[in-house]
């Protein structure tokens, strides 16, 4: 359990001060969605797709040195996130996308 509190105190401060950015547009799902999402929850999917981008640029750049539990975990925390993104998220539109993303960035 500790080992559990310590990875996700981790991975969250390595969250605190990134700079969000607009997710695309285009969807690599093959499956039958709606287009267009409540604007709350694009700035939920916002929030999603840049904490999973930077999860897996902190996974690429780990060294060798690192516990592989450790990595594990973080590899399962980064494919249930880009499960979840692509699943809610992946291809839908909101108006205010620009708009969440910038109201996230004010708030660093």
């Amino acid at each position: 359990m500790q080992k559990i509190f310590l990875g996700v105190l981790l991975v969250s401060s390595f969250f605190y001060g990134r700079i969000y950015e607009v997710p695309p547009t285009t969807s690599y799902y093959m499956g039958n969605t709606d287009s267009v999402i409540s604007d709350a929850k694009m700035k939920e999917c916002v929030i999603l797709y840049n904490r999973a981008k930077w999860l897996g640029e902190k996974i690429r750049n780990m060294n060798s040195n690192q516990s592989i539990d450790y990595y594990n975990s973080l590899v399962r925390q980064h494919n249930s996130m880009l499960q979840e993104y692509n699943l809610e998220c992946a291809g839908k539109q909101s108006y205010s996308a620009w708009k969440a993303t910038q109201e996230l960035n004010q708030g660093r």
